[in-house]
């Protein structure tokens, strides 16, 4: 089995043999939609004739076999495209003609989620699909404002990735923005990024959480205020800050990797990993407290006793002052 990294698959279309089957496999959505792009442009010139696309929870294995034994029309290869596929070992098998020869159709499977069953398949490609370091993405970034004729700080590119969490999606929605406002030959400023720049809830979490861990009341009440302002609700604001201490408490009390943390709380491992990055400014025993805190602003709220509003911001203080 092959393993190749997203940025590295076009250079490895060129220089390597096709494969029957390729694997997108990850949690960036934007990478495993562009992959289909790659391989579709690579290998197919008539998608009217040659190219299909199924979720396999509205098929069936027989409706994939059928049409993975259909010919091209035209051209030497169709496509077989199949979303969210984890088949059991006994149904996999049925697909071993499919995996070990490139007859006429290149058969290609996109998953979020890891299937460990695919590991064993020699002729596999898998094309990593999950997300990419703040420096990897930041380089896409100066690289598609480049093509732009604009430039940009690494660095600065670097923390546009980040307020998107990582998200591809996101990234190339915020870069197109930049694209919109800038002319061309402008150099690309902190000031207008911070004030252009959507920053992904998740991230604003984070940044607020990092100051509540560092005492700096101000810049926390700045940070919820923010958010606030751009849309999010105060109910469901209160509710991200508690899942967010919550999930903190779990990884500083847990021996668990990030991805078995990742999957049993159903977020991502880079999450993960960026929280646990803010537990050297909390002591366990503090994360305990501000988890019951939390917890008891919660039904505060929902019985009535406090405006939602008011909650906010005296849970935010009570954590910091350790009440």
């Amino acid at each position: 089995m092959y393993m190749v990294k997203f940025f590295e698959f076009k250079n490895f279309l060129l220089k390597n043999d096709t494969s029957p089957v390729y694997l997108l496999e990850g949690e960036d959505l934007f990478f495993r939609k562009e992959g289909i792009e790659i391989l579709k442009n690579t290998f197919i010139s008539m998608p009217d004739f040659n190219f299909k696309e199924y979720d396999f929870s509205e098929t069936t294995v027989e409706t994939l076999i059928s049409s993975l034994l259909e010919y091209p029309l035209g051209e030497r290869f169709r496509m077989l495209v199949v979303r969210e596929f984890y088949p059991k070992a006994e149904v996999l098998k049925k697909f071993d003609q499919f995996f070990n020869k490139l007859e006429s159709t290149i058969f290609v499977i996109v998953n979020e989620k890891k299937h460990l069953p695919f590991s064993k398949i020699e002729g596999l490609v898998t094309i990593d699909c999950n997300k990419e370091s703040p420096t990897v993405l930041g380089k896409w970034i100066v690289n598609l404002l480049k093509e732009k004729e604009l430039k940009i700080e690494l660095s600065l590119a670097e923390m546009i990735a980040e307020y998107c969490s990582l998200d591809m999606v996101k990234i190339n929605n915020e870069a197109n923005k930049i694209i919109d406002f800038y002319e061309k030959g402008k150099v690309v400023d902190k000031q207008t990024v911070d004030n252009l720049i959507t920053k992904d809830i998740e991230y604003q979490i984070y940044e607020m959480t990092d100051f509540v861990g560092k005492k700096n009341f101000q810049m926390a009440l700045s940070s919820i205020n923010e958010m606030l302002k751009k849309g999010e609700t105060q109910q469901r604001l209160l509710s991200s800050i508690y899942n967010y201490f919550r999930r903190l408490f779990f990884i500083a009390t847990t021996s668990l990797t990030n991805q078995e943390i990742a999957e049993m709380l159903g977020t991502k491992e880079y999450a993960i990993k960026k929280s646990k990055e803010q537990l050297k400014n909390f002591k366990t025993k503090a994360l305990k407290k501000a988890v019951d805190t939390l917890a008891d602003y919660d039904y505060f709220v929902k019985s009535g006793k406090i405006l939602v509003g008011n909650a906010i911001f005296l849970e935010v203080f009570k954590i910091m002052v350790g009440g």
